[in-house]
């Protein structure tokens, strides 16, 4: 697996996949996203484009708390408002 050689260079490569993330939302229509059938490469199942990316947002959490938890345990200095702050 790849890996990162520092926390900076993954916050910036963070920040530019959210902008790739909002220019490619900003594209998408409200048809699209009400009516648009998007399967997955991790599930094929046809799902309406809106509710798909919902459903990513959430996966992206799970692993935002896995994350949070797994630096709660080696004794980082987190607390919750990394987790759930801005």
């Amino acid at each position: 697996m790849p890996t990162i050689e520092s926390v900076e260079k993954a916050k910036k490569l963070l920040t530019a996949d959210k902008q790739l993330s909002l220019d490619m939302l900003e594209k998408c229509s409200e048809e699209k996203l009400a009516g648009e059938a998007a399967p997955a490469p991790w599930d094929p199942t046809e799902m309406i484009l809106g509710h798909r990316l919902l459903q990513m947002v959430e996966h992206l959490t799970c692993h935002k708390n896995q994350l949070f938890y797994y630096l709660k345990l080696q004794g980082k200095p987190v607390n919750t408002a990394h987790l759930w702050g801005s």
